[in-house]
């Protein structure tokens, strides 16, 4: 194989909360010799490396501060990207997608050649956050009012209505219901089939929040991803989900960098 060559200094490391869709993008900011470089990555379910490239000069070196200026955009301490990669990369495997031709480039970039693909489900990642188990473990009241704050802590960062079902989901759960037949309860039975997704989600915006410092903020998202055997509609986050699919599929959704319908109280 071709010799080793050492990773470039890191910089600053900037990542992007996961959106409805699970999509999530990251630029790593970096010290190349002949000036500042920077790699791009687009992380996609299903899809898993969907983009990936490096970038020299100018470019680059604003890369890290245009991504940064996004809402739930936030700077990240350098470990955050390898799990983030490894999971995405088991997942487009998973799928049969071949990962952006870009990568080996960023790998190398990054001094991320040993890295492997690694599945990650919302249980993985929540193992890896809280390894003592001390979110897990709380009782059910202390867990509900950590998870009620998760709203607040979405909307702060003006990332509220970028959670969302696509229109498609919505037309699927209404396909069968008569004129008269309540719209929410066939919602809420469409959002149970995606009650693994939304785990995933939120524990992979935990990951984010941690990594960037946001002590006030991971946990809450953690205990959000512990739905296993909750209700869905007494977790706050995923009403507002519900809320947004609503509105995206009227045509009249939240602007992107707006909070989207609030929940009911």
């Amino acid at each position: 194989g071709a010799p080793e060559r050492p990773a470039l200094p890191a910089a600053r490391l900037v990542g992007t909360l996961p959106d409805g869709s699970g999509s999530q993008r990251f630029v790593a900011g970096l010290e190349g010799a002949d000036g500042p470089v920077a790699t791009m990555l687009l992380l996609e379910p299903g899809f898993g490396v969907r983009d990936a490239f490096p970038m020299r000069g100018e470019e680059a070196a604003g890369a890290p501060s245009l991504l940064l200026a996004e809402a739930g955009s936030f700077v990240l301490e350098p470990g955050a990207l390898e799990p983030a990669l490894a999971a995405a990369l088991a997942d487009g495997l998973a799928a049969g997608v071949l990962p952006a031709p870009g990568l080996l480039d960023v790998f190398e970039a990054c001094g991320l050649e040993a890295l492997r693909p690694r599945p990650m489900t919302a249980r993985d990642w929540l193992e890896r956050l809280d390894p003592a188990g001390e979110i897990a473990a709380l009782d059910r009241g202390e867990r509900k009012r950590l998870i009620g704050r998760s709203v607040d802590r979405i909307l702060e960062h003006g990332f509220g209505g970028y959670l969302f079902e696509s229109p498609r989901f919505v037309d699927g759960a209404l396909d069968a219901l008569d004129d008269e037949d309540p719209v929410t309860p066939a919602l809420w039975a469409a959002l149970e089939e995606r009650r693994g997704h939304w785990a995933l989600v939120l524990a992979r915006a935990a990951h984010v929040l941690k990594s960037a410092a946001q002590e006030q903020d991971w946990r809450p998202f953690a205990a959000a991803a512990l739905i296993e055997g909750e209700a869905l509609e007494e977790i706050p986050i995923l009403n507002l989900v519900l809320g947004n699919s609503i509105a995206v599929w009227r045509d009249d959704g939240p602007a992107p960098h707006g909070d989207g319908p609030r929940p009911e109280a």
